[in-house]
């Protein structure tokens, strides 16, 4: 079952890798309402950008860390093409296909680990973060976040998106949809979103195969049987995720 559910999920996310040009980046995203890092004590560390899609997080940070030690993560492989080819060829990154559920790392590797929108897409998420916990070193810090259960996105990815899937699932569903959201982002982003962008978009929204929903009380009771310090935690500006920035005791 957790296998198929992971060869599900690398199946979709090569067929809809996640939208390198989508509206959020008009700004950095490392400044969005969601990414809340301080750059700086990132400068000559150990980083894991772990389900780093197609890179919208770790190029920022080859482009604005100095001397940071980046290894790029994600089950895609179709993403991580999109990765290589966006990067310098002058810029050292250990770029690796695996699974945050299989982590291919020894023990307290890493001194930061950024995990933002990827646990909730695998059907274990809470043993995803007890992996992270093995291979982060203690002292280290992750930056996690996570689709907010307490959110109206919760209600709409089980009413909408629950139809948008089963016409999916059976090759139905209709090209109106993609073209409607579309002129939506647009309006709401006021950028020209295209048209591969809002589908990749759409896509994730609404017909990713996994997808769970957590609360902020579900992270903090794993923070305090896994030893960790919850140094700040929030929503993002419309609730859709909750983040939270936790340190390795």
């Amino acid at each position: 079952m957790i296998e198929r559910k992971v060869q599900e999920t690398k199946k979709f996310y090569d067929k809809y890798p996640i939208a390198d040009n989508e509206f959020r980046r008009g700004g950095s995203v490392l400044k969005s309402e969601d990414i809340q890092i301080n750059l700086k004590e990132l400068s000559k560390k150990e980083v894991l950008d772990c389900g780093c899609g197609p890179g919208n997080i770790s190029a920022q940070l080859l482009d604005k860390v100095k001397d940071i030690k980046l290894t790029s993560l994600d089950i895609s492989i179709n993403s991580l093409k999109i990765l290589k080819k966006r990067l310098k060829t002058t810029i050292k990154c250990n770029i690796i296909q695996g699974n945050v559920l299989s982590l291919p790392f020894k023990k307290e590797v890493f001194d930061f680990i950024i995990v933002a929108g990827v646990i909730h897409h695998t059907p274990k998420p809470f043993l995803a973060l007890d992996n992270l916990n093995y291979v982060l070193k203690k002292g280290g810090k992750i930056y996690l976040s996570l689709y907010n259960k307490h959110s109206f996105y919760f209600f709409e990815f089980h009413t909408f998106g629950k139809l948008f899937r089963y016409l999916y699932n059976r090759n139905k569903l209709p090209n109106f949809f993609i073209t409607l959201f579309q002129f939506l982002l647009r309006k709401i982003s006021n950028e020209n979103i295209t048209k591969t962008d809002a589908e990749k978009i759409f896509a994730d929204r609404y017909l990713t195969p996994v997808a769970s929903f957590h609360t902020i009380q579900q992270i903090k009771d794993w923070c305090k049987n896994n030893n960790f310090k919850i140094l700040k935690y929030g929503k993002c500006k419309l609730g859709t995720l909750i983040w939270f920035l936790l340190e390795k005791q």
